[in-house]
């Protein structure tokens, strides 16, 4: 080999090591054939190179792997803490149901035993028939959640009386202590 082979052969090397450098994974040394020293460098810079951008790619993947499981806790976090809000619900919702579940059982069970005379017993059955309609009101109302919580709910507006509202409210609270009271 010549003189102006081998400096053509080593500036092949170091132009290859100084795209290297600038961060160019892609660059290759070229080799003669000859299988030489000159080759056995480049072939060796090759390999390393080849190493180089292996290892590039892996940091590429843990770091995708960080992202990833970094959004796994995230949506587990939120899955407990939607499991606790529905917990905390429900617990709710089984005292809210007791109330008028308790009145109509109440009051039926005074029904049932007889001998009043017909304004208790009116004033009895309307009790009884507001605290089924609380019932079915709190009935839909988890219906309704349940429907929000798939995004299936259709919102019908519609006019309330709030005094009637409040009074019924109070009635029930009153009906529920009135039962607590005779239980005693």
């Amino acid at each position: 080999m010549d003189g102006e082979e081998a400096q053509d052969r080593i500036e092949n090397l170091l132009e290859v090591m100084g795209q290297v450098i600038q961060g160019d994974y892609t660059a290759q040394a070229r080799m003669s054939g000859t299988n030489d020293e000159f080759d056995a460098l480049a072939m060796g810079l090759n390999m390393m190179i080849d190493e180089l951008q292996e290892n590039l790619d892996l940091q590429e993947q843990n770091e995708r792997i960080r992202e990833l499981n970094s959004e796994v806790v995230e949506a587990k976090n939120r899955a407990q803490e939607s499991d606790r809000l529905k917990s905390a619900f429900l617990a709710n919702m089984s005292h809210e149901i007791r109330t008028p579940m308790n009145a109509i059982v109440g009051f039926s069970s005074l029904l049932l035993r007889g001998g009043r005379d017909p304004k208790s017993v009116h004033q009895y059955l309307t009790f009884i028939d507001n605290a089924a309609k609380h019932l079915l009101d709190l009935i839909n109302d988890i219906l309704d959640l349940s429907k929000i919580d798939a995004g299936e709910l259709k919102i019908d507006i519609r006019e309330h009386k709030l005094n009637r509202l409040l009074r019924d409210v109070m009635e029930l609270e009153s009906q529920d202590q009135r039962l607590k009271e005779k239980k005693t």
